[in-house]
């Protein structure tokens, strides 16, 4: 019923906690807040709470989350992805990316990626976290997201220089 209330903030926390409760109950209350409501909180939260318990329908949600016109919503569709771990979903994350900001590069999420590691049978993850922690005319902060990711993998060896000008940085600040 909460998950209806007329205040945002009240439907989207409702939905969020609703997601806790795994059961056919919940779940098909949540994929209908999530397909009907209109208010983007109770929607990224619906969305959140059936990532969480782990429903059926959430990944095919969630990609089409990341298509929508509210950079909220595609955010939320993230956010679900990551929360199902998969790998599966770490190449649609990397197009997503590109297609947001072509050229550019997003440390955190390249960090998720590397979170969920390459899909089965591929190494485009591996790569593509390769390429951008090793590409000089990334922002230091998209290379060590990549070179974390890669670090999440077990191949930080891959990206060590990274790694040592992000400890001679902190040294430097330390010693600062």
């Amino acid at each position: 019923v909460l998950v209806k209330h007329s205040n945002e903030n009240v439907a989207g926390a409702a939905a969020q906690a609703l997601g806790r409760f795994a059961g056919e109950m919940a779940s098909l209350t949540l994929r209908d807040a999530y397909a009907r409501d209109a208010r983007f909180h109770v929607r990224i939260h619906a969305l959140g709470g059936l990532a969480r318990m782990r429903d059926p329908a959430t990944a095919s949600l969630a990609l089409a989350a990341l298509n929508d016109e509210n950079i909220v919503i595609q955010g939320g569709g993230l956010g679900a992805l990551e929360g199902l771990g998969d790998s599966a979903y770490s190449v649609a994350m990397l197009e997503y990316m590109d297609r947001q900001s072509p050229g550019e590069a997003d440390g955190d999420l390249l960090e998720v990626v590397g979170k969920l590691g390459d899909p089965p049978g591929s190494t485009a993850v591996r790569d593509r976290l390769v390429a951008e922690a090793n590409k000089k005319t990334n922002p230091f902060e998209v290379r060590y997201g990549a070179a974390r990711g890669l670090k999440t993998m077990g191949l930080a060896t891959l990206v060590k220089p990274v790694f040592d000008v992000a400890y001679a940085r902190n040294t430097n600040d330390t010693l600062m």
